[in-house]
């Protein structure tokens, strides 16, 4: 490949360069060419990395950067502080990337489940959508939070009573 060619030529700067074009192009398997990007980089990579995630971070063509690719970033460099913040910024993250954060920012990450909640309970459901939700309130109790997930029972008992499978599955916790 170009990259080994230009590896055995000893241009690293070039082989990091094409490493991290491929990782920010394609979607299949982007971490290997991350991966090679940071060998590539040697003690170059704290400052590497940053660039890498600016780009991430950058909307382009007027959408937003790429998230998801950003907080797998954030996974495989283990920058948890980073990644809750991202998955604040961006509550749908909450599903693929909470409970990685859970043991480290439970009270944090249950505010952000809580949300999602909030956001999910204004459109009635089956009754499946109704157990996915009471499962989360059961998760955001787990967490210590026993008083967000008491008052999003309350809230939807208040709101919700003629939502009869919503409240026989409340009933349930």
């Amino acid at each position: 490949s170009v990259v080994q060619c230009v590896v055995c030529e000893g241009d690293m700067d070039a082989a990091y360069q094409i490493a991290v074009g491929l990782f920010l192009e394609f979607s299949r398997d982007p971490f290997t060419h991350y991966r090679k990007a940071r060998s590539y980089a040697g003690d170059a990579w704290p400052l590497r990395r940053a660039d890498i995630i600016a780009v991430l971070q950058k909307p382009a063509d007027g959408r937003g950067g790429d998230a998801h690719k950003l907080a797998d970033v954030f996974v495989e460099e283990k920058m948890w502080e980073d990644l809750l913040a991202l998955v604040q910024q961006h509550p749908q993250l909450a599903s693929i990337y909470g409970k990685r954060l859970e043991a480290l920012f439970p009270h944090e990450i249950a505010r952000v489940y809580a949300a999602n909640l909030e956001h999910e309970s204004a459109y009635a459901g089956g009754r499946d959508a109704y157990r996915a939700n009471c499962d989360m309130v059961r998760t955001i109790r787990k967490l210590g939070c026993a008083d967000i997930a008491e008052n999003i029972i309350a809230a939807w008992r208040e709101k919700y009573p003629r939502r009869r499978a919503l409240m026989e599955e409340l009933d349930r916790m």
